[in-house]
């Protein structure tokens, strides 16, 4: 499970968000695990979660988590209708011990 907080002053706002793993550009729609939309609740935080199977994370020593947020996206560049609306996280998930070292890409 992985949590995360939008921050956005629009609080009356619906925001849509698509999270990806390993994305490659010019190749998002292949690694979309999950998008829904944000409902605005009347605060500047809105918390939120979303999950990704353990088999998918542990599938290569490292994995590349991306959360893309926007007010609404242009399809299909994945860009922000109104430019600059946008806002990206990432996380690196790393699965490796003292015999299978890993180490992600700066």
């Amino acid at each position: 499970m992985f949590e995360f907080i939008v921050r956005d002053p629009n609080v009356e706002q619906v925001l849509q968000y698509r999270v990806f793993l390993d994305r490659v550009s010019g190749f998002g729609e292949n690694s979309l695990i999950d998008q829904d939309e944000l409902q605005p609740i009347g605060q500047t935080n809105r918390p939120w979660e979303f999950r990704v199977e353990r088999e998918q994370l542990l599938a290569k020593p490292c994995r590349k988590l991306e959360l893309i947020v926007v007010g609404q996206f242009d399809f299909p560049d994945l860009k922000p209708v109104e430019e600059n609306d946008i806002d990206v996280a990432n996380w690196w998930v790393v699965s490796s011990d003292s015999v299978n070292p890993a180490e992600c890409p700066p």
